[in-house]
């Protein structure tokens, strides 16, 4: 399970302990590590901020002539192409 994946001799022996825990269990531990490898939660009124800026920046955009929508038809017609 480990062929592809570079991991330290203390991460090594961690292996034999973690196939020994529930699914459950390890579902929480990948869970617990995952939040450590993400860091704090975003506070969510500056993640509105940083929403509002990049829609106001995209609007300014298109009103400007600097981009071109593309009609939703053609973005479904593209997306089947590449997604059959």
């Amino acid at each position: 399970m480990t062929d592809t994946i570079e991991l330290s001799p203390a991460a090594e022996q961690l292996l034999p302990a973690v196939d020994a825990l529930s699914v459950k269990d390890q579902e929480g531990l990948v869970q617990y590590i995952l939040a450590r490898l993400d860091g704090p939660p975003d506070d969510p009124a500056e993640v509105r901020k940083a929403w509002k800026a990049v829609i106001l920046r995209r609007i300014a955009e298109i009103d400007s002539g600097k981009v071109v929508g593309v009609p939703i038809e053609e973005m479904f017609r593209k997306s089947r192409e590449k997604h059959p």
